[in-house]
């Protein structure tokens, strides 16, 4: 997924089931990836608003019970906050709800795995004119082009989002880098459904 995704606990992509939301069951879409920057870095990193501007567009208010945007995408509020381990959050999407856990573990020397897990219930994604495995795969391929663009950000090489210029013709490499996600979670997804 990442130039910095090698030993991490778990597979890099994964469907989990009897998972829960504030509004009832759901279905979580797991991507992973690791970082060689300890998991305090990276904490400050995601939820502090000055330096998460120069990964992601996020406004708001970082902290338990604030809410947040992020401009042509989604809203919501911040539900649970551990530092400097875990936060989730409601994603609100086109007034489709779902929510986003992300959980920060050390590795090794001073590295931390990532793990973002979108949690979706299948009557939203119906109401949202998808089936679960289109919802599955969209947020998890989403959330690995997020976590490559997360490793750069980390090393300090970005100086604005890679989302800033929204009429930016995606490159050929983004395309190709979309493609092969898409295949990877589809891959994921039929096998989890299968079960």
């Amino acid at each position: 997924m990442t130039e910095d995704a090698t030993a991490i606990d778990g597979p890099p992509r994964e469907v989990r089931t009897e998972r829960s939301t504030e509004r009832g069951p759901a279905l979580g879409a797991v991507s992973r990836a690791r970082y060689d920057v300890p998991v305090e870095d990276v904490w400050r990193r995601l939820t502090d608003a000055e330096r998460l501007s120069r990964w992601n567009a996020v406004h708001g208010d970082l902290r338990l019970g604030g809410e947040f945007s992020i401009p042509d995408n989604a809203s919501g509020t911040v539900l649970r906050c551990e530092p400097p381990t875990m936060f989730r959050v409601s994603w609100i999407y086109e007034d489709n709800y779902s929510e986003l856990e992300v959980r920060l573990g050390a590795v090794g020397d001073g590295a931390t795995v990532v793990e973002v897990e979108h949690l979706m219930r299948p009557e939203d994604l119906t109401g949202a004119g998808m089936s679960v495995g289109e919802g599955l795969v969209a947020a998890g391929m989403g959330w690995d082009m997020g976590l490559s663009s997360l490793g750069p950000y980390l090393r300090g090489e970005l100086d604005k989002p890679p989302s800033a210029d929204l009429s930016a013709e995606p490159s050929a490499e983004d395309i190709a880098r979309y493609g092969e996600y898409q295949q990877a979670w589809q891959q994921v997804v039929d096998e989890a459904l299968a079960q």
